[in-house]
Formats: structure tokens, sequence, C-alpha cells
């Protein structure tokens, strides 16, 4: 102890102690660099001791609505959490759902708001031997204005409800109801009381099936989004159109080898829909009980569910699917999703790391981004996905398997889904890819890549490998394409410098 007193307070050693300082600092701050990416914005929150769950994020009045659940706030039972995010990630307000001695288990889904009375409807469940379940009104305080509970009649049978949505006169909740995790498929109408006006199961023979999404269309009609369970235990995922009374117009079922991930629905600008999720390919290795699995994107027709087009992205690998897809203002369309990698960064072997992917309006890939929390999680995914004044919010989750526990993950892209702080100038005025113009593409690529800058200014290009090894370089004016047979498969890093600041892609490599 007297020497170290000695060593820092002798000002004979001032200037050593100043350099080791330095020294020490530079160290830290490559170490987290080199682990942590450089966000413009991200932040783990939620207590670092529980299993927390970030489930939806939505716009709600000049803020954000982010619907989470964690495993014992304050009671010991699972629980809903309410929290509002302002623009710059700030949590504004926090607000928690619980039930005494009873576990919650919340919606996947954004919850549905009545804008004209600025309220908002939760769905949950009950979790036991027998489901039930839960609705929520709450006001724009996130205060209860009252909840309820709704039981299946019929012996031993759960319901499970999925989301709600609202409607003019009142509220449509689906789910499903039956004696095992998925029954039939379930639809009932409450007014904005939560008194209940209708219900009706659909069955489909010999198999077990649930809505998981269901959307209100511009023509006026219900469209749900099913997944089936067959006794074998593959999947396949249905699409049913209602009209306005819920009386079908058709059904579609989509069949695919073995198991199906459950993904997302929605309608696009041209009144057609879109469904994202994760496809088990067994030509590339897929079997029962070990699935290799690709993000799968496809568009079907409004007038009868016939597919439009299907893009599959990526190698086959195990859990790769897509989670939420969304239209972006320009008609082009954005994706989340995650994978099980050999490697990203930091992150160890088989760790989930998450996707992004946008698309154009007839499905060919525009750009792959991997991103990840920071450098103690080891599994990050992200769920949802919305639109701000800025850019875009995302959340999920993350979880340090060490402890172990897992914090809901919010992280923020601008404009053009750039996360990088590197995507902002230096006056904070976000550098737009359409005014730079530079166009990476095909994207997933096989044989060669091309980059396009739109500029007779000298540019230059270096594609990086997952070790962060610079495995092509070159200088160009205008355009490049890449030959790509001496890569291997995988996903790179593609870093184009012009007279701007500098363009950030992933590049994923499929031979």
């Amino acid at each position: 102890m007297s020497f170290l007193k000695y060593f820092w307070g002798n000002s004979s050693y001032l200037k050593m102690k100043k350099n080791i300082f330095i020294f020490i600092f530079w160290c830290v701050a490559q170490s987290y660099h080199a682990q942590s990416p450089p966000y413009m914005f991200q932040n783990l929150f939620g207590s670092t001791t529980r299993y927390e769950l970030a489930a939806s994020i939505c716009k709600f009045n000049n803020d954000y609505l982010v619907v989470s659940s964690n495993d014992g706030f304050s009671s010991g039972n699972t629980e809903i959490d309410l929290r509002l995010v302002d623009e710059n990630g700030s949590i504004t307000k926090l607000k928690n759902i619980n039930l005494p001695n009873i576990n919650l288990v919340t919606t996947p889904i954004k919850p549905a708001i009545n804008w004209q009375d600025t309220s908002i409807f939760i769905v949950g469940r009950m979790a036991g031997n027998v489901w039930h379940g839960m609705l929520w009104k709450i006001d724009k305080n996130l205060d209860t204005l009252w909840h309820k509970e709704y039981t299946n009649p019929i012996p031993d049978s759960s319901l499970q409800f999925s989301s709600s949505l609202v409607v003019s006169d009142g509220l449509i909740v689906y789910g499903s109801s039956g004696q095992y995790d998925y029954g039939d498929c379930f639809i009932m109408k409450v007014d904005f009381n939560g008194n209940e006006l209708w219900r009706k199961t659909v069955q489909v023979p010999n198999q077990i099936g649930g809505i998981l999404r269901m959307i209100h269309t511009l023509d006026k009609c219900f469209v749900t989004y099913q997944i089936i369970i067959y006794p074998n235990t593959d999947t396949d995922y249905r699409v049913v159109k209602y009209d306005s009374l819920f009386n079908q117009i058709w059904a579609h079922t989509y069949y695919t080898p073995f198991k199906d991930y459950d993904g997302d629905f929605i309608e696009t600008s041209d009144s057609n829909y879109v469904i994202c999720n994760g496809y088990t390919d067994v030509m590339l290795g897929g079997v029962m009980g070990t699935p290799k699995s690709r993000n799968n994107l496809l568009k079907i027709n409004k007038n009868n569910g016939s597919i439009i087009w299907n893009k599959k992205y990526g190698t086959a690998g195990n859990f790769t699917e897509l989670v939420k897809v969304a239209e972006l203002d320009n008609g082009n369309l954005m994706t989340v999703g995650l994978h099980v990698t050999a490697y990203v960064g930091p992150k160890p072997m088989g760790a989930y790391v998450t996707h992004i992917i946008t698309a154009n309006s007839v499905g060919d890939s525009l750009s792959y981004q991997t991103v990840f929390a920071d450098s103690s999680s080891t599994n990050n995914r992200l769920r949802d996905f919305c639109k701000t004044n800025t850019g875009y919010f995302f959340v999920g989750d993350a979880t340090d398997v060490s402890i172990p526990n897992q914090q809901n993950w919010l992280i923020k892209a601008d404009t053009n889904i750039c996360f990088l702080s590197s995507c902002i100038s230096s006056t904070g005025v976000e550098l737009h890819i359409n005014e730079i113009n530079i166009k990476i593409y095909p994207n997933p690529a096989n044989q060669n890549v091309t980059i396009h800058t739109g500029s007779d200014v000298l540019a230059s290009v270096e594609i990086i490998n997952e070790l962060g090894q610079v495995v092509y370089q070159n200088n160009f004016h205008q355009q490049v394409v890449v030959d790509l047979h001496n890569l291997a498969s995988g996903v790179y890093t593609v870093r184009v410098n012009n007279s701007r600041q500098p363009y950030i892609q992933k590049l994923v490599v499929s031979h």
C-alpha cells in the first residue's frame, strides 16, 4: 500500500503516471470497441437478475410504447410491463401489470390502440393447468382501467389469446381454443368495455391450429394467418380470408416439408399480402428433429391466396427465421429475424444473433445486416420494430448465459436502417443512402457482386470477413464488379469510402 501511495503521489512519477493512465484508457476503449459495435444508440433495460422479454414496440402519442414481460417484477409471478420511450430512447414512464398468484404471458404482437380515446388493449394468457384468456384496457397514462378474464366452457380446455384489433364498434380478439398448446382457431368480439358479444371456433380436421395474426384489410375484410400442427409434429401455415361478418371467402394452406416457424403477416399498399417466417429446407439437410431452416418471404394474391413470388435468403442453418415484416414508405420491405451463428464479432459459437433484411417490392434482397447487443450478451434477438421521427426503433432481448439473465434490448437505426454512429455526420444531419446513391447488389450474392456509387469521384471498397480480415480491396470510379468465387459462403462487411462518410453494409455470400 505504501509503495503504491508513493508511486502515484511522488512528483517524479507524474509523467509516467499520466502515460500509464492514457495507455490503460486506450486499452479499455479498444477492448470495448472490439466487442461492441459503435451503434448510434442502444440500451439494455430491466432487471439484471430476472428473465425479461420485450415483445413489441409501436408509436403512441408523442412517444413509443414497449410491451414486455418479466418473471416477477414485484410479485414473484410472470408479469407484464408497459414502458413509454421518447425519441432519444429514454424511458419516460413505466407501469407494471400483475395479478396476485397468477402467471401472465403477454402477446408478441403489438397491442390494439383506439385512437378515439387513446386507450390501449392488451391481451395475455393466465398460465396454469388450463390457460385462460386475459384482456386489459389501459389509458394514455398507462393506468389500468379494467381487466377481464375469459374461460373456455368445455371442461379442461384452454383459451390462448394471440392479439386483438380495434373495429368501429368494439374489439376482435383471436388466438386458439383447445386442450393443448394449440387447438381450434378462436375468434371473439367484445365491446369497448370488454363485454363478450359473440365467439366462434374454426376446426381443421385431424390437425391442431391457432390464429397467429389477423388484419383488417382495405377492402373491409378480415384475413387470418394460422399455424397448423400435424400429429407427426410437422407444421404448415394457412391463410383464411373472411368477409365483414366472418363468413369464409377463401382458404389456402401452404404445404412445406417438416417444420415452419411462426413469422408474421401484413397487407401491402397494393392490397396483397406478405408472409415472413422460417422454412425448413430438406434439400439442404433439414430432417425431422434437426431442422435446417432458411429465411422465407413470400407474397400472396388477395383474391385467392396464390403465391405471387417466394424468396428465400441465406443458407440453411439451425433456427434461421424471420419473425417480423413491414412495408416501408418507398414500397420496400424490411424484415427482422435471428440465426445461430458460428462466430459474429465477440459472440461465441452457437449464439443467437439478429439479422435485418431489406428487399424490394418483388422480394429481391437489397441489404443484409447482423446486429448484436453489448459484449456480455450471448443471445440477441430483436422481435419488433417501428418507425420514428428520425429513423427506426428495434426492440427485443439479450441474454447473458454466464449469470444467467435476460434483459430488454432497445436499439435505434437511422432512416436508411443504419445502426452505426458513422452514419451520422458531425452536425447530426443524417446521410441518406439515396443521396449517397451507393448500391450493392445482388445481396445475397453467389458468383459476383456489383458496387455502384453513381459518382465519378474516386472511391475505395473493402470486403471484411467475420474475423475482421480484409479479403478484398480496390479503388474504382462509379462501379466495380467483384468476383466472389474465392470467398467462402458467409456474412461479410462491405465498406465503401468516397468523398462522404463511409458507407457500411452487410453482404451475404452463398455458393
